[in-house]
């Protein structure tokens, strides 16, 4: 992934939605699953070639474990309190940036 980024994953989406017609319910599940596997790929060659830096695992398990776990929670609280879920962006995106203020360059 560090090489291709999420571009592989926007070209592959846009050639089974463009090229092959496909059915948005089938591209999107397809392109996620490929850029799981690539992603799981990358993490174990990393880590067989030069070896993982410290905190990358955890940052790639958070990902790995996070989205599927996100995608779930969205699913079953959207149908039920959208406006639960806007307000746990709005707080998220909060604490965020006060717990990176000093990294932002805004210290006072």
């Amino acid at each position: 992934m560090a090489v291709t980024g999420v571009g592989i994953d926007m070209v592959l989406y846009a050639a089974l939605v463009l090229l092959c017609r496909a059915d948005l319910k089938i591209a999107i599940p397809t392109s996620v699953v490929i850029i799981c596997f690539t992603s799981v790929v990358g993490i174990v060659a990393k880590e067989v070639t030069t070896g993982l830096q410290a905190g990358v695992f955890e940052n790639w398990l958070a990902g790995a474990l996070g989205a599927p776990l996100g995608v779930f929670v969205v699913n079953v609280v959207w149908r039920n309190r959208p406006c639960f879920l806007l307000h746990c962006s709005v707080w998220a995106s909060l604490w965020t940036c006060s717990t990176e203020r000093a990294a932002l360059g805004f210290s006072g």
